[in-house]
């Protein structure tokens, strides 16, 4: 059957299945069933097989929308401006346009006559047949001498260097994945085996691109899947995969690739060398196309009219992974990643808390927020702060449920318990009148998670959470896995909690010096030595002139030197900072207390200042 057609009859089925589903739960509604059955099912449908993880711009993703939005409707949460959707562009597919080229010259030896009489040779690769771009790649052209730089890795920790004894400035390198030890990096070389890390390496030490080739194996001439990249943008060097068969032809017949890939396997030392008499072009040019995604969006008025103005957001993430390759698989197979706990979990409680406020008001309205795209850098919550709906400024209060469906001992994690004045003290008193274990209270506001968009605009926030789990981000996070008694006494919580905040006479009173970021989920599990530390909060567009900030930690060094949210940040010392990935690296090469020189952009115009590093 023609594809195309194919996929028109199911997603009609789909749509068709969805509308069913929701005509059942209007029968429902009129005899109200338990909480814990409703949870069930909807978490059931988000964490469908049919729905194939949610993840942004796919039709499970817009299925899911529709789910959220017709239960908005039902239960009498209201739209803003007549619509519950806030649209927002999300690079949906990498499209290979216009000029992709590599072409290769090389030297034909003549023996008894000079090197100017040899003869050029050109040979000219085909596009998605012997090679592919990488999504990473820069666009543009480039041209240079072909570098062999074996792994690719600089551990001097480990005594290794693929770069030492060449040049790489200007050259094309030719880059194995994996490692010595194995494609995952064995036990001395895991964090420097990823191709994000070998291509910052490979333009730091000058290439003008970089081909990676698989080492030897079934898969060997198995291009990567050009998928986007969401993490990893602005890398400033074209990148491609070579299949193997045709790049081994270029390697001499004394340094042949694959003997030169065992050498160094077995004796741990590189073998890097310059490729004779052979040059290479290269072309390439990428185009990313959007796709509109929605966050959904709904309010409930509030019954007390001198508090119209003084909203609390209740916010959930939708989204999750869609069909990806499992985190530390050893196929190259793609799997749904259903999302049951996260955040199907959450986005179910956020519904319900929904349904109640809307039957009870509180004095103060409340608004929900079902968010798009938190896997991919908290972006739909990111846009809501940007382009709010009322304005932060009247924002008082911020509820973020992520992963609370896995409950054990009756425990309940919560962040942002000191983000305002007399918070904890709420917390600590209704965790006693709902007999939840409020297991630890984590001051901080800013974690990878939605209420990280709202804590840098001083808006106190709290995030319930149950705890990181083995099918954390696996595709066996599973509906029929969720603690649903659980989450019913934590969404009772969640209730009182914002019941409480929503009747108060005066609003939260936020306190900035706890509004504050970190990079682990248990700060104080992170390691003493953890490494220098400048307070940013990172803002995750793609901004071509480098790595934007949102905000800056109270306190800290970057507040201290005088950053503001808005600002791109160039260059550390001689280093430039393209992206995150750029910027992490980078900085944690240095110690607290280091002096840096940080190049960086306000308004358009470019400014350096020395900053005094900090210690998390």
């Amino acid at each position: 059957m023609n594809k195309k057609i194919f996929k028109r009859i199911i997603w009609s089925f789909l749509s068709i299945h969805l509308i069913v589903y929701v005509f059942n739960f209007q029968l429902k509604a009129q005899y109200p069933i338990q909480t814990v059955e409703r949870l069930t099912q909807w978490i059931r449908y988000l964490a469908s097989d049919s729905l194939e993880g949610r993840a942004p711009t796919t039709q499970g993703n817009y299925l899911a929308a529709d789910f959220i939005e017709n239960i908005f409707k039902q239960n009498g949460i209201q739209p803003f401006n007549g619509s519950y959707r806030q649209n927002f562009n999300f690079p949906h597919k990498v499209i290979i346009e216009g000029n992709n080229n590599v072409t290769f010259t090389r030297l034909i030896e003549k023996p008894g006559l000079p090197q100017d009489m040899w003869k050029p040779v050109d040979k000219q690769w085909k596009v998605l047949e012997d090679w592919i771009p990488l999504s990473f790649s820069e666009n543009g052209s480039v041209k240079g001498e072909l570098l062999f730089a074996g792994y690719g890795i600089t551990a001097s920790e480990n005594n290794y260097d693929d770069y030492e004894s060449v040049d790489a400035k200007d050259k094309i390198v030719i880059i194995l994945t994996g490692s010595p030890e194995g494609e995952d990096g064995g036990k001395r070389f895991t964090k420097y085996v990823s191709l994000k890390d070998k291509a910052i390496n490979a333009r730091d030490h000058g290439a003008l691109a970089i081909i990676f080739v698989k080492t030897q194996g079934d898969s060997a001439n198995v291009f990567f899947p050009l998928d986007i990249e969401k993490t990893f943008k602005n890398s400033n060097i074209l990148a491609l995969q070579a299949n193997r068969t045709q790049i081994a032809t270029f390697f001499p017949r004394d340094k042949s690739l694959f003997p030169l890939e065992q050498k160094i396997n077995n004796e741990l030392k590189p073998q890097s060398f310059l490729i004779p008499y052979t040059k290479v072009a290269i072309s390439i040019t990428l185009k990313i196309e959007e796709k509109p995604i929605p966050n959904i969006i709904g309010y409930v008025k509030g019954t007390e009219p001198s508090l119209a103005d003084e909203y609390i957001i209740v916010g959930a993430h939708f989204d999750h992974l869609g069909v990806t390759i499992p985190t530390g698989s050893k196929t190259n197979k793609k799997q749904i990643h259903n999302g049951a706990d996260d955040n199907a979990s959450g986005t179910a409680a956020m519904m319900e808390l929904a349904i109640r406020i809307a039957n009870k008001p509180l004095r103060r309205p409340v608004i929900f927020a079902a968010f798009n795209a938190e896997e991919s850098g908290l972006l739909g919550s990111a846009y809501y702060v940007r382009n709010p709906l009322v304005p932060l400024e009247n924002t008082v209060f911020m509820l973020n449920l992520d992963m609370i469906g896995r409950q054990k001992s009756n425990e309940l994690l919560i962040f942002g318990s000191k983000t305002a004045v007399n918070l904890m003290a709420i917390i600590d008193s209704l965790g006693l009148i709902d007999s939840l274990a409020i297991s630890k209270q984590y001051s901080f506001g800013i974690m990878p998670s939605d209420h990280g968009s709202f804590a840098p605009h001083n808006i106190p926030v709290v995030m319930l959470f149950t705890g990181i789990h083995p099918d954390y981000h696996m595709p066996t996070d599973d509906w029929d896995k969720i603690n649903y008694k659980g989450m019913e006494k934590i969404i009772k919580f969640a209730e009182d909690l914002i019941t409480t905040i929503g009747n108060l006479d005066s609003k939260l009173e936020p306190i900035k010096s706890y509004l504050v970021p970190i990079d682990s989920l248990i700060e104080d599990q992170m390691p003493k030595n953890y490494g220098a530390w400048l307070g940013i909060v990172p803002d995750f567009r793609d901004i071509p002139e480098g790595f934007a900030i949102s905000g800056t930690t109270p306190g800290g060094p970057a507040q201290k030197a005088g950053f503001l949210a808005g600002d791109i940040i160039k260059k550390i010392d001689d280093k430039n900072i393209y992206n995150i990935n750029d910027f992490t690296k980078t900085i944690r090469k240095y110690k607290p207390g280091d002096k840096v020189k940080i190049t960086y952009i306000r308004n358009k115009l470019e400014f350096t200042i020395d900053v005094i590093l900090g210690k998390k």
